[in-house]
């Protein structure tokens, strides 16, 4: 039997079969598993196990992750309700704050899982929580990009405090589901550009997909992928150009592709933004990779539907960034430094830590990619970073594949699963995948689970030199050299003979004939003695192993029979064979139908008694609980603000603006509803007294086919209706936090005549500050005052002087109130119009 929780199946044997390995993925479009984005609850285990072993490179990476910025319990988070997000982020009100604190949710939640310390999932759930209660939409020309590349770090720390008991409440969850539906417009729009943006937007698509339990969505964002990334990395067999963007001509794709150079050569694996530069070609591929992995969790494996496309993306590039590899000189025609801030010559990036794509072509898919593995050990540990940077390395460095749950996956502790005993001659098969070159691997049978080398009798080793052997009593040996590489596949066949105490071992690597590795070993030193195997072992001191296709055959000797002297007959016989049948009786299967007219049973009692019965009368007693009601908030801001302000000079230094006030008026419209829950106490009357029971949910209609003698127990059936009214300031308190009634006057300011200007606002609740900046028209700050803090709602008055205004020259200009709450909620208006003239 199988006592490991890593192993997955055992199977009862007869002779010839031990188990049927078989892919379990789900089918495309199959049910959603959760946390299902980019970690499984088995990879998170893993994970957490060889952190708290202190096993590298996953505690290197934890230990990164929890000290900086984003896993810290004092990082400073701040929810907007209004995003805007100019081209370069340019306006920038709230963009870097929505990705920042979607980054520390995410990492938040991982250090949870893994220390167990509530703390840092209370804090996750702050963070989601404030945006969720305050977001409103996004505007700006880059509202789409912002959300796409936020929306995927949200949801993964979503994913992982809603299914592992965080504490997360189920209101708090609808909520951040309603933040989604407001997301979702950005990311599915598919008219944005066709590079890195789409990318990002197809992650997000699955992510939100997938929390959501959409099958559609998840579907769509399928075929999205499988169109997008035809367009963003080139293959030859695409053509002489690459694959037409959608919505673009061929002409127009090309233009893309040589980003502003004079040229370039199409060769396997170049991508649409090489000849941009590497920073935006990985914030594209990321996005890209992360989505399938995404995927792959819900059983759709598009790592291998494009694995020549991606491997000769990754090989490419890694060459060209470690320097592996000259780029020629027909790539990227005259366009120089391809990375925006390097120092040499086209690929001048730092390293990038492909772990997710490196563990699916390689380790799963047998791809080799010697470059990509140098520059992930380089570049080791790879941390979260802007703008979707996930921490690779603490989520899937050496990771190994938990999909099939009939497969061994050996990595740290022994795993066992049993088969029929054998005790004379049988044939074990089995194949090995190791995660590294230098893994230290054994595989082996032996009688009752092992957890120990010595408890093997016949064992198969991945050794850390790099080289395949097996025991031969005393020692490790090996008739031929037989070398491994990580991520491949090794076929292994061992004859055993248990009478003898000796087994031949085989191996076949992926793609390669059979090769002995040992012929006739002895078991080994401390296995002498047995007499039956029953019980099939790995253990991997070093990476990890995953181990399929095991069967075990029985061999079946041939009997041969002779007889001396040859008997010869003549004549003829007759044999008259003799039939005797055994018949097992089957019940029949019955179906009746019954029909009968209703007759009220008649009740009986013990002692004997005869009554008549009579209708209990009912008094009900209703007790009801208010339940603080759920709150849905509306918000209408008319007019929306527009970013851009338009005012024209004339030469007498007059300013004449388009528009001479902007007022933001937010309306809200709230909606709610009470359940209210109330409690009935039936008293009856009558003889006899039954017992009852109250149902409030269940309407049962007897129709009995018979006449019968029975006691019973009425069930009382009624309709309750109750009123409760609810007050919604005390959550509107604690969720709505406003500025009303920002204005400022006079307006125009004439600074060398008027003595001063007065700001009029007013706050919702009590503030801990108030900051009023300034701003050029081209969004750049150029003058802040904070304001005094209060403790109480109400109006507020600021008043600047003439001369804190003297630095500003005739023009249009515009202002903005930023506030935190004493609950640390922090809002701002939108932005409003200052006219400036002397």
């Amino acid at each position: 039997m199988c006592m490991k929780k890593s192993c997955f199946a055992a199977v009862c044997l007869t002779a010839g079969c031990l188990l049927a390995f078989v892919f379990a993925g789900n089918s495309y479009g199959a049910v959603f598993k959760h946390p299902g984005i980019l970690n499984s609850i088995e990879e998170l285990d893993y994970i957490k196990e060889k952190i708290s072993a202190g096993q590298q490179p996953w505690k290197e990476a934890y230990d990164a992750m929890r000290d900086g910025t984003y896993g810290s319990l004092s990082y400073k988070y701040q929810a907007y309700d209004y995003v805007i997000c100019g081209s370069y982020n340019n306006p920038n009100i709230g963009c870097n704050n929505m990705v920042y604190d979607g980054m520390a949710a995410y990492a938040l939640s991982l250090i949870w899982y893994f220390s167990g310390d509530q703390r840092y999932a209370d804090k996750a759930i702050e963070i989601i929580n404030a945006w969720s209660y305050t977001y409103i939409e996004n505007q700006d020309s880059n509202s789409r990009l912002v959300v796409s590349w936020s929306a995927p770090w949200y949801v993964n720390a979503a994913e992982i405090l809603r299914y592992t008991g965080a504490g997360w409440s189920v209101a708090d969850m609808n909520q951040f589901n309603s933040m989604l539906d407001k997301f979702l417009p950005y990311v599915l729009d598919d008219s944005m550009p066709g590079n890195n943006w789409i990318q990002s937007a197809i992650e997000a698509h699955f992510a939100i997909s997938v929390y959501k339990d959409d099958l559609d969505g998840f579907n769509h964002a399928v075929d999205r992928w499988k169109t997008r990334v035809e367009t963003y990395l080139y293959q030859t067999t695409d053509g002489e150009v690459p694959v037409t963007i959608p919505g673009k001509t061929s002409a127009e794709t090309v233009k893309i592709w040589y980003s502003g150079s004079d040229g370039t050569a199409f060769i396997d694996g170049l991508g649409m933004e090489t000849c941009r530069d590497f920073g935006h070609l990985k914030l594209g591929f990321h996005s890209m990779i992360y989505a399938a992995q995404t995927a792959w969790q819900q059983g759709v494996d598009l790592f291998a539907l494009e694995k020549k496309r991606i491997t000769d993306f990754m090989e490419l590039h890694a060459g060209w960034t470690i320097g592996s590899e000259s780029v020629p000189s027909d790539i990227c025609v005259n366009q120089g430094v391809l990375c925006s801030g390097g120092s040499s010559a086209l690929m001048p990036c730092g390293n990038s830590v492909w772990e997710v794509a490196y563990r699916h072509f390689n380790n799963r898919l047998g791809s080799s990619l010697p470059y990509t593995l140098q520059m992930l050990n380089d570049g080791r540990p790879g941390n979260m970073a802007r703008w979707n940077y996930k921490p690779e390395t603490l989520i899937s460095a050496n990771l190994p594949f938990f999909f099939d749950p009939n497969c061994l996956y050996s990595y740290g502790s022994w795993v066992n699963t049993a088969f029929a005993p054998q005790s004379g001659v049988f044939t074990v098969a089995f194949s090995g995948k190791p995660s590294e070159q230098t893994v230290n691997s054994v595989m082996g049978l032996s009688d009752g689970e092992a957890s120990a080398w010595g408890d093997l009798a016949a064992i198969v080793r991945f050794n850390p030199e790099g080289k395949i052997d097996a025991r031969n009593g005393a020692e490790y040996s090996a008739d031929t050299v037989i070398t491994y590489q990580a991520g491949k596949k090794y076929a292994f066949r061992l004859v055993v003979n248990v009478a003898a105490k000796t087994y031949s071992a085989y191996v076949t690597p992926e793609g390669s004939g059979e090769t002995a590795i040992g012929i006739d070993y002895a078991f080994r030193t401390e296995q002498a003695g047995v007499i039956l195997l029953n019980n099939f072992a790995a253990y991997t001191t070093a990476g990890s192993n995953t181990v399929c296709d095991l069967i075990i055959t029985e061999h079946t000797p041939t009997v041969t029979r002779t007889r001396t002297p040859a008997h010869t007959s003549t004549g003829t016989r007759t044999r008259t064979p003799t039939f005797t049948r055994t018949a097992t009786p089957v019940e029949p299967t019955l179906t009746f139908t019954r029909t009968a007219t209703p007759v009220e049973p008649t009740p009986s009692f013990t002692p004997t008694r005869t009554a008549t019965p009579v209708e209990p009368t009912l008094t009900f007693t209703r007790t009801a609980t208010p339940v603080e009601p759920t709150l849905t908030f509306t918000r209408t801001r008319t007019p929306t603000p527009t970013p851009t302000r338009t005012a024209t000079q004339t030469a007498t230094g007059t300013i004449t603006p388009s528009d001479d006030t902007f007022t933001v008026t937010p309306a809200i419209t709230q909606t709610f509803t009470a359940t209210p829950t109330f409690t009935a106490t039936p008293t009856f009357t009558g003889t006899p007294t039954p017992t009852v029971t109250a149902s409030y949910t269940r309407t049962r209609t007897a129709t009995p086919s018979f006449t019968a003698t029975a006691t019973f127990t009425p069930y009382i059936i009624f309709t309750a209706t109750a009123t409760a009214t609810a007050t919604s300031a005390p959550v509107i308190e604690s969720k709505i936090f406003r500025i009303t009634k920002a204005e400022n006057y006079p307006q125009p300011f004439f600074p060398l005549r008027n003595a001063r200007m007065y700001i009029d606002f007013s706050v919702s609740q009590g503030c801990k500050s108030v900051k009023f900046s300034v701003y050029t028209s081209g969004y750049r700050r150029i003058l802040t005052k904070e304001i005094a803090q209060g403790t109480a709602a109400g109006s507020r008055r600021l008043e600047l002087d003439s001369g804190e205004l003297q630095g500003l020259a005739s023009g249009a200009y515009f202002w903005v109130l930023e506030a935190e709450s004493l609950q640390g909620e922090r809002i701002s208006t939108g932005p409003r119009m200052l006219i400036i003239l002397r």
